[in-house]
């Protein structure tokens, strides 16, 4: 990388054609149209819908070898000179050498957006690292890095992406009583996410009336633009942990952070990972859940200070974690660059 030269870069991720698009304001999706804006060209390549199509019983393992000389045979016609994949748990080690091979001078990437309390994928992500030059993972914390087996080589941290092509809307903009929610929780039954709602609602009536939760408690899930404009119902969202007995990682969050202030919602998050060390004073921490209860009963009675944080919440997510920006700090990352400015954010590498 010399330059302003564009790149060619092949994208490798589960990027969900089979299930008509809905996740089109996914990480990889974000991160694809980063490189555009920077004047790369990009290939996606859908890892899983390749190897499922590869398959006559649709299933994504039979498929996987086939999908795997799919992936090489791609990069020999196209020659890129960046192969990124994100999640690519079917590509073999063989394939990593076969890519090797097939582009010569090619740089190799891994990012990874799961909590690193997850052994079996933090596993993957280890191996994969002894494949890539470089891996991308959305938790700051060097210890729980570390503590990841096999142990994974130069991995960097990279905050989740907002796409001003994406999330459109600003929340803060309107008054509480123009909303059609005070308190809004998008997510899976898992963990303790059950029984911190329970609790939510036995401590958030009758000062917070207008609350809803889906995909849990047998509740229907919503996905698709539904999902995104939901979030732009409610004065103020949760992104809670999956288990709020277990400490976040420094900086961790799924992506569902981005997608919040993005929004321009309001977002209260758990104190442990320490999101306000990147989004300052545009995110509420809790460290129980009381003060949770807490705090989403004080922002409901004082919606000026509720539209305040969430209008510099989404401020900073879209200047600072803008997916332009983030597409140019980890190529910078791997390509071994100079870092052109300070991204406010943890750079070098975590191991």
């Amino acid at each position: 990388m010399t330059g302003d030269a564009p790149l060619r870069i092949l994208l490798a991720a589960d990027f969900a054609r089979s299930k008509a698009q809905r996740t089109f304001f996914s990480v990889e999706r974000k991160l694809a149209n980063g490189f555009i804006r920077l004047g790369h060209n990009v290939v996606c390549f859908s890892d899983r819908d390749t190897a499922r199509e590869s398959s006559l019983l649709r299933s994504s393992r039979r498929g996987a070898a086939k999908m795997n000389l799919k992936l090489v045979e791609t990069a020999r016609h196209y020659q890129p000179h960046v192969i990124m994949v994100g999640h690519a748990d079917l590509v073999t080690g063989e394939t990593w050498a076969a890519l090797r091979e097939a582009v010569k001078t090619v740089r190799l990437a891994q990012f990874n957006v799961d909590p690193t309390f997850r052994p079996k994928t933090m596993a993957t992500f280890g191996e994969r690292a002894n494949h890539v030059d470089v891996s991308f993972i959305t938790t700051g914390d060097a210890a729980a890095i570390r503590a990841i087996e096999p142990a994974p080589k130069n991995v960097h941290f990279f905050p989740n992406p907002v796409d001003g092509s994406v999330e459109t809307a600003r929340v803060f903009e309107r008054q509480r009583n123009e909303l059609e929610l005070d308190l809004l929780f998008l997510g899976t039954r898992i963990g303790t996410r059950d029984e911190q709602i329970d609790f939510l609602d036995s401590h958030l009536a009758p000062d917070v009336r207008r609350r809803f939760a889906g995909g849990i408690r047998g509740s229907e899930r919503i996905s698709g633009l539904a999902f995104l404009n939901a979030l732009a119902t409610a004065a103020q969202n949760l992104n809670i942990p999956i288990d709020d007995r277990r400490p976040e990682a420094l900086l961790y969050s799924s992506d569902r952070i981005a997608l919040l202030l993005g929004q321009g919602t309001a977002a209260h998050t758990s104190a442990p990972a320490r999101l306000d060390t990147l989004y300052d004073d545009g995110v509420l921490a809790f460290s129980s859940r009381e003060e949770l209860a807490e705090n989403i009963v004080a922002l409901s009675k004082d919606d000026e200070r509720r539209r305040r944080i969430a209008q510099r919440g989404w401020q900073i997510a879209h200047s600072r974690t803008n997916s332009t920006r983030v597409a140019k700090y980890m190529l910078e990352c791997l390509f071994a660059l100079p870092l052109s400015e300070d991204y406010g954010w943890p750079t070098g590498p975590l191991s």
